[in-house]
């Protein structure tokens, strides 16, 4: 699947299915096999360091005029590790409607490549690296 047809599929599916308002897509390569669990997500200094840190790294990566925002969740998922990392960029206007950063346009392929494998393997915690491809609406332009 091409990267438009990701972005395709992603209004796709939030335009056709109640109760679904943001969908992910996985950026690294590693296996995708076995046990995925959910955990709890601890707001502990260590955790909030980490975040900043991954979020530092990612703003600097993907700096650009077209791209309006910027940021990393941790989510509580993975198979061996605690948190999985989304990756969110916002192109808009005015705030009340927006897009992602285009992959082959806005951000390269390539960069997210790089970008995605060097927290994986500077981060021991992180399992994964997702980019959120939703729209605003029916998502918000942060997570909630």
């Amino acid at each position: 699947m091409d990267y438009v047809q990701v972005t395709d599929t992603a209004k796709h599916i939030t335009d056709n299915i109640e109760n679904v308002n943001r969908v992910i897509y996985r950026l690294d390569a590693n296996d995708l096999d076995g046990d995925w669990k959910i955990s709890r997500l601890r707001l502990t200094e260590q955790t909030l360091d980490l975040l900043r840190e991954i979020d530092e790294r990612v703003r600097l990566a993907l700096a650009s005029r077209q791209i309006a925002q910027t940021f990393v969740v941790l989510i509580p998922l993975g198979k061996d590790k605690p948190y999985s990392a989304v990756i969110r960029t916002f192109v808009t206007g005015d705030f009340m409607t927006g897009k992602p950063a285009v992959i082959g346009s806005v951000v390269q392929p390539k960069q997210l490549e790089e970008l995605s494998n060097g927290i994986l393997k500077d981060f021991d915690e992180i399992q994964a690296v997702f980019y959120d491809v939703t729209t605003k609406p029916p998502a918000t332009c942060e997570w909630e």
